[in-house]
């Protein structure tokens, strides 16, 4: 039977190595779980061997923990995406936040910046990340353009 532990253990592994590439983990890998499995079948009992539907349960199940790991791995480059064209697409105009004080303030998006705090839209030289907007509007010259049209 599989120990659950050891499956926390997987799990903690890939969600890791996906969060932050950059760091040795010591948890538990693919290259450890396949050296488990050699020693298992390698020093098992031969009077009492190891069940057949245990090892490919425990090969299974380490698959699925595997691609659920890249599943999200996926998932997490499409969200990023998302959020890269919203910001992109908020360029121009006018934006309302909250800054550290807690004070509403408002100026309209200049560009936007791929920083370690995730994606944030630049207003007057200041770095406001997505989570801090409020509000979002065309501005008077984008809404005159538009009319225009």
């Amino acid at each position: 039977m599989t120990d659950v532990s050891s499956i926390s253990s997987v799990q903690n592994y890939y969600l890791g190595y996906y969060r932050d590439t950059s760091e040795v983990s010591d948890d538990f890998g693919k290259d450890d779980f396949y050296k488990l499995i050699s020693a298992q079948l390698k020093y098992q009992n031969p009077m009492e061997p190891v069940d057949n539907v245990d090892f490919l349960s425990q090969t299974a199940q380490f698959n699925v923990l595997e691609q659920l790991a890249n599943l999200n791995s996926e998932i997490q480059c499409l969200i990023y995406s998302q959020g890269s064209l919203y910001a992109n697409s908020l360029i121009g105009k006018e934006i309302s936040w909250l800054d550290d004080n807690l004070e509403l303030r408002e100026g309209i998006v200049e560009r936007v910046i791929f920083s370690g705090d995730g994606l944030q839209v630049v207003v007057d030289g200041t770095g406001i990340s997505l989570s801090s907007i409020l509000s979002v509007s065309e501005t008077a010259e984008t809404a005159e353009e538009g009319s225009t049209e």
